[in-house]
């Protein structure tokens, strides 16, 4: 596993791993990162995400994760 969340990770693996639990990107906790470079997915609070880009690339990472 590696140590740390960097660049575009801090974004569209959220937004992918939110498609997939919520169908659409979703509000994500501020200590995303060290949740994440944990394995441990509970990054989500309420509500969803302003989207600034389109969601067809995370859709494609949604399908890795």
């Amino acid at each position: 596993m590696p140590p740390s969340v960097i660049f575009d990770e801090t974004y569209y693996v959220p937004d992918a791993l939110g498609i997939l639990k919520f169908g659409s990107e979703h509000n994500y906790s501020s200590h995303r990162n060290g949740l994440l470079a944990r394995g441990d997915p509970h990054i989500f609070t309420r509500g969803g995400e302003f989207v600034a880009h389109p969601p067809f690339g995370k859709i494609l990472i949604a399908a890795g994760e």
